[in-house]
Parts: structure tokens; sequence; C-alpha cells
């Protein structure tokens, strides 16, 4: 990204920067081996969600217990009653 400076506009105060606070006392050679191991070190995952208390999955946000699979959900056509048919289709007996 470019930074056109403005007319007018002050210079970022050495103070306030963190950066070059940083570079100033601790050198540019550590502070540049600091931030590339930052960049490259891997992060710890965060812990799985299906592994949390039902209390805290609430706090968070997420449903108590993962919904039920397709096959273990109740006959959508059981609303028809026996000796309906169940599938689009089929006859009655």
């Amino acid at each position: 990204m470019t930074v056109i400076p403005l007319r007018g506009t002050p210079a970022p105060d050495p103070e306030t920067d963190l950066i070059a606070r940083a570079i100033a006392a601790a050198g540019p050679g550590r502070v540049l081996r600091a931030a590339v191991l930052a960049m490259l070190s891997r992060r710890a995952r965060p812990p799985d969600a299906a592994a949390l208390p039902p209390r805290l999955r609430r706090d968070v946000g997420l449903q108590d217990t993962a919904p039920p699979l397709p096959s273990e959900r109740s006959d959508p056509f059981a609303h028809l009653g026996p000796g309906q048919p169940t599938l689009p289709g089929q006859t009655l007996r």
C-alpha cells in the first residue's frame, strides 16, 4: 500500500508508534526476527465445540446437542396414518 503524505499532515509521533519504539529498544534485526517467527509459528487450534458441556454451549450461542441425522428423524409421512401412501406414486392397498 502506498502512502502519500499530505501537506500539513504531521509526521507520526515516534513516542506513540509501537513498532518504532520496539525497533529503538531492541534493534531492527530482533524486531524483524520476532515478526517472522510470529508469522511462521503454528497457532493452537480452538477446542472442539462438541466436547463442551451443554451449559457452555448455550452460553456461546450453540445448540445443546447436534440436530438428529436424517436417518434418525421421524417418518415425514406419519401424519397420513396407517394404510395411506407413504411415498409419492404409491397406491392404496
